[in-house]
């Protein structure tokens, strides 16, 4: 998975340097360049009231070629305050009533590699959270990471991945090993089995259970399943530098990656809980336990739920560190870099 080309929204608020001081960090790793958005809002507002008035002022030839020039000017300086000369390649300035769908079209067009985003914007608005982060998140063809605090490069120590077994959800691996890899972190498996409520759990195939003396499922038969799907996803779609180590050391792998005669291993633990409602236990235990979250915005069971809806904006706004969510697609490439 490249990291080569990066888009950052901005608002120019103290809220939004947290996307530009995380970007620095992923320039540093990485090397890669930064394209930066700035989107006017309509204000169809201001056009009627001037209408209203009798003005002969046209809003498209008079008042926004005066706004847009004004952000350029702020745009730029911000640029050239914030990075180095020759790391932004492109300054973005698009009127539209809905921010969102401006940062989307840009970002699904432009052969972006990350949209990095703060969760807030200027006087901790909504502009860059709840509704427009989700449907930033829903909507994007490419990853997301949005965040309420900068990343620092030596507190990233474990990047968790909540998965449920499903070949979507395994999806977003080559990334989260790209990302732990660059930051020398360590990568977390996190399956919750749901529901969990009286004895009653849904088995690995994904059956139903039948019966009320049906006994919970085992732990070790849950990790043995998730090795063998890891390794039947790296197989078949064809991520041909990446496959699973297994340790003897339960519940402690690793993944690796090879590229010609030289192998570099990410070690990889996988936790298990159990719990009536899957995004309540992945954000409790992600929390309390991990420096960055990697999900992928589909899946078979929870995580379908907690990726789509409303549940997507509790997750943004009750998550206390970074969310990098990857769109999954039919067939995962990996690429090195």
């Amino acid at each position: 998975m490249k990291v080569e080309k990066v888009l950052i929204p901005t608002d120019f608020s103290e809220n939004s340097h947290i996307a530009i001081d995380t970007a620095k960090v992923f320039v540093e790793l990485f090397g890669c360049k930064v394209d930066l958005i700035h989107v006017v809002p309509v204000s169809s507002y201001l056009g009627e009231s001037i209408s209203n008035l009798g003005i002969p002022i046209d809003m498209n030839s008079d008042i926004y070629p005066k706004i847009i020039d004004e952000a350029n000017k702020k745009l730029l300086n911000f640029s050239e305050e914030h990075f180095e000369p020759g790391v932004v390649q492109e300054l973005l300035l698009p009127v539209d009533r809905k921010p969102y769908k401006s940062i989307i079209d840009h970002a699904n067009k432009g052969d972006y590699d990350l949209i990095i985003m703060s969760a807030k914007g200027e006087d901790n608005t909504d502009f860059l959270h709840g509704s427009v982060t989700e449907k930033v998140i829903r909507h994007s063809e490419i990853p997301v990471l949005a965040l309420d605090s900068k990343i620092h490069h030596e507190k990233i120590k474990t990047v968790s991945v909540p998965t449920d077994l499903s070949e979507f959800s395994l999806e977003v691996l080559p990334m989260a090993f790209q990302v732990a890899r660059k930051f020398g972190a360590n990568l977390q498996l996190l399956h919750v089995i749901e529901p969990y409520s009286l004895g009653m759990e849904i088995p690995v195939d994904g059956h139903q259970p039948i019966g009320e003396n049906i006994s919970p499922i085992d732990e070790e038969e849950t990790y043995a399943a998730l090795q063998n799907k890891i390794e039947e996803h790296f197989d078949g779609y064809h991520v041909e530098h990446l496959s699973l180590k297994r340790n003897e050391q339960p519940y402690y792998d690793e993944i690796v990656l090879t590229s010609g005669s030289v192998s570099e291993s990410t070690p990889v633990r996988t936790v298990i809980k159990k719990g009536v409602n899957a995004h309540h236990e992945i954000l409790d235990y992600a929390n309390d336990n991990a420096d960055l979250l990697v999900m992928a915005t589909h899946g078979r069971t929870g995580l379908k739920r907690m990726l789509m809806g409303s549940t997507t904006e509790q997750v943004v706004q009750h998550l206390q560190l970074p969310l990098l969510t990857v769109k999954s697609v039919s067939e995962s490439v990996f690429e090195s870099s």
